[in-house]
């Protein structure tokens, strides 16, 4: 784990991505940029980090039986980088297997929250988590993904995810001026 997190302060991460867009309440670009330079610690893993991370396999088996899709652990510490933009990386929840040749492999971003946010995802999955897998989907070159969300560990929501190249290309402007 410790030489994984050492690994991701090179590069800008798609689950840092919403936050250097301005898209997550409790985290500031300027905290990200800090955080790059080692001029801020890492945070602290939360109880709400570790319990996320405990549920991530319930909520995967949820996504299963409800999608009927297989998925693939791609190992909780391996980090993908872009060819296309070196500087990007991501370590995904788990790649989903082709539902139907054309379509290809997915990704899966696996999502915990409290029931507060319920309403985040009342059309789908919330912008933050969307823009997370889109940039998972420029780091792996694939076409779509699922985010599958427990919302106070009681409701399972999931929503299929295209890759968005209008929005790609014009949040990729924005996160390469922040890298530079």
């Amino acid at each position: 784990k410790e030489k994984w997190l050492e690994a991701r302060r090179r590069y800008l991460t798609a689950s840092e991505i919403p936050a250097i867009l301005g898209q997550v309440p409790w985290e500031s670009p300027l905290a990200v940029f800090g955080r790059k330079l080692g001029l801020i610690d890492e945070k602290e893993e939360t109880e709400a980090m570790r319990f996320g991370t405990l549920l991530q396999p319930i909520v995967r088996d949820a996504y299963v039986q409800e999608t009927k899709r297989q998925v693939r652990d791609v190992g909780d510490y391996t980090l993908l980088v872009s060819e296309r933009y070196p500087f990007l990386a991501c370590t995904l929840d788990y790649l989903i297997l082709p539902v139907v040749p054309e379509r290809g492999e997915g990704t899966l971003e696996v999502k915990t929250t409290g029931a507060f946010h319920r309403g985040e995802w009342s059309e789908g999955p919330p912008l933050r988590a969307q823009i997370q897998l889109q940039f998972q989907l420029i780091v792996t070159g694939l076409g779509w993904g699922s985010v599958a969300g427990l919302i106070g560990g009681q409701s399972f929501r999931w929503g299929d995810v295209e890759g968005d190249l209008d929005f790609q290309g014009i949040a990729i402007e924005a996160v390469e001026e922040f890298h530079r």
